[in-house]
C-alpha cells in the first residue's frame, strides 16, 4: 500500500474543500453587497434634470426600490414621465431643497413624499413646484414641521394619493387637481381645490375641516359626511 499516495490524495481533496468554501464565502459577500445596492439611497447633490447621473453625483437615475434626498440648495428638475423612487425626502440642512416639474412629467413615489427637515434646526426648507404641470403620485405627503419656508405651489399639476393616508396640516393646503385613487384619504386642515377626482374604491374624509371647491367634482368613489363639509363653485359628476 502506498501511503505518501493516500496522504497526497487526502490533502488534495482538503485543499479542493477549502477551496470550495472561500468562493463560496466570495459569493455570498457579492450577492450580498448587490442586494444592499439595490436599495441604496439616492442623493441629489447638485441641481439638474431628474434623468441626468450628474444630478445624483455620477451615480445612476433613481429607481423605484430607492430613497430619494435632495440635498439644500440643489434643483431638480422633473422632465421625464416615467421617474420612480422609494420615498421622497426634500430638504436635509440649512436652506432649501426644490423639486420643479415640468408640463407632462411624472413622478411615482411609492412612499412618502416629504418637505423639510425637523432634525438639527428649523431652517432645514423643501419646496415642490408644479406651476408648470405634471403629476406626483404618492402614497402620503408630509411636512417635518410647519413653517412658510415649506412651498408646495400646486399651478397645473397633478396630486395623485394611491392609498390611506392624512394629509398634513400645513403646506398641502391647496390643489389644482387632487385625485385620489385608493384607500382613505383624512384632511389635515380645509383644503382648496380646483378640479377633485375620488376613484372607484377610494374614500375622502374631511372630518371638520372644509374643501373649497371651485371647478370639477368626480365622485366615483366614497366622501364621509362631518362637521366640515364643501363649498362648491363649479361642478359636480
Amino acid at each position: 500500500m502506498n501511503f505518501l499516495n493516500m496522504k497526497t490524495t487526502k490533502t488534495l481533496k482538503t485543499n479542493s474543500k477549502i477551496e470550495k468554501l472561500f468562493f463560496s464565502s466570495l459569493l455570498s459577500v457579492f450577492l450580498l453587497f448587490s442586494v444592499s445596492n439595490s436599495f441604496a439611497q439616492r442623493t441629489a447633490s447638485q441641481s439638474g434634470n431628474w434623468n441626468s447621473t450628474a444630478t445624483w453625483g455620477g451615480s445612476a437615475v433613481p429607481t423605484s426600490a430607492e430613497t430619494v434626498t435632495i440635498q439644500e440648495g440643489v434643483t431638480v428638475t422633473m422632465n421625464i414621465n416615467n421617474a420612480q423612487c422609494l420615498s421622497l425626502q426634500i430638504g436635509t440642512a440649512n436652506g432649501t431643497a426644490t423639486i420643479n416639474f415640468n408640463s407632462g412629467s411624472q413622478l411615482t413615489v411609492s412612499g412618502a413624499v416629504t418637505v423639510g427637515q425637523v432634525s438639527g434646526g428649523s431652517n432645514r426648507f423643501g419646496k415642490i413646484d408644479m406651476t408648470n404641470g405634471g403629476k406626483l403620485i404618492a402614497n402620503s405627503l408630509a411636512v417635518a414641521f410647519a413653517n412658510a419656508g415649506n412651498i408646495f405651489t400646486a399651478g397645473n399639476g397633478t396630486v395623485e394619493l394611491a392609498t390611506t393616508n392624512t394629509l398634513p396640516a400645513s403646506t398641502f393646503t391647496s390643489f389644482n387637481n387632487l385625485t385620489i385613487t385608493g384607500g382613505t384619504t383624512s384632511l389635515g386642515a380645509n383644503i382648496s381645490v380646483d378640479t377633485l377626482n375620488i376613484g372607484t374604491g377610494a374614500t375622502l374624509t374631511p372630518g371638520s375641516n372644509l374643501i373649497t371647491l371651485s371647478g370639477n367634482f368626480v365622485n366615483n368613489g366614497t366622501m364621509t359626511s362631518g362637521s366640515g363639509g364643501m363649498t362648491l363653485s363649479g361642478t359636480a359628476n
